[in-house]
């Protein structure tokens, strides 16, 4: 939903403000916000997944078994890293090419090889690794502002509930004293300014999500999209695709000119 105005900006000022205002009614911020929590559990899942496995790999690496379970580590980070890429795409609209598929060799030996140097994976690796004290900061940052606002715009009823209402934590309770939007106090002053305060995070809430979306949008990019010579490579292969079909379909064309 975005608010609708009566007319254009007249000045840089006025498109700012209405920016502000009409941001957080988009669906790109709550699409925005859900990808931001719903990838915070499931990097720091991959990580434990990659951290086990890599000790325990690297614990048994004097046997064939330690070397096989890391390259489940592999093939389990590239799995992740997949997940990652269908969630972009569905919920920030971040179209990122699926790399080449794993194609191991034949038997025991040639899998395990093969999942050793897929690099797909070890790029997947990477970036749970990055991804997860990203999605850290992330939620203490921006998804506490979101928390907060929703803490003080609905202070009154929590009030009334139970004479204090959510405490504060994250990014408020780190820069100001704890209890600062709980302080006990009542009065209709104390629930006016507490929802104030509610409506001003509410507006300042999507921006940092924004920021730190970005961030992991470049690490997608970067570590979960295929290289470039394999891009170069699938676009030739569509191109010759295309000069092959449209070349048949023009002796096609031209058999039938003849036959007629």
């Amino acid at each position: 939903m975005v608010i609708a105005w009566g007319s254009e900006p007249n000045s840089r000022f006025e498109q700012l403000a209405r920016t502000i205002v009409d941001t957080p009614f988009t669906r790109r911020t709550w699409s925005e916000l859900l990808f931001m929590v719903v990838g915070f559990p499931i990097a720091f899942a991959g990580v434990a997944f990659v951290g086990v496995t890599m000790v325990t790999g690297v614990a048994l690496v004097v046997t064939f078994v330690g070397f096989a379970i890391i390259g489940i580590a592999v093939r389990g980070a590239r799995g992740i890293g997949g997940m990652q890429r269908i969630l972009a795409r569905a919920l920030i609209n971040d179209i990122v090419e699926e790399p080449e598929p794993f194609s191991p060799r034949p038997g025991y030996f040639g899998w395990m090889q093969s999942a050793l140097r897929d690099r797909t994976g070890w790029k997947a690796m990477l970036y749970l690794l990055l991804k997860a004290p990203l999605s850290f900061l992330a939620i203490f940052a921006a998804f506490s502002l979101w928390w907060d606002a929703f803490r003080c715009l609905t202070y009154p009823l929590w009030s009334i509930a139970n004479h204090g209402g959510l405490g504060e934590w994250g990014l408020i309770q780190a820069f100001y004293r704890p209890d600062y939007l709980s302080s006990g106090n009542g009065g209709a002053f104390v629930g006016l300014a507490t929802v104030i305060t509610g409506a001003f995070f509410f507006f300042l809430a999507p921006w940092p999500v924004r920021f730190f979306v970005y961030l992991d949008r470049l690490l997608i990019q970067a570590l979960l999209s295929p290289g470039a010579m394999t891009v170069r490579l699938r676009t030739l292969e569509n191109a010759r695709a295309q000069t092959i079909d449209a070349s048949a379909a023009t002796l096609r064309r031209i058999e039938r000119d003849l036959h007629d």
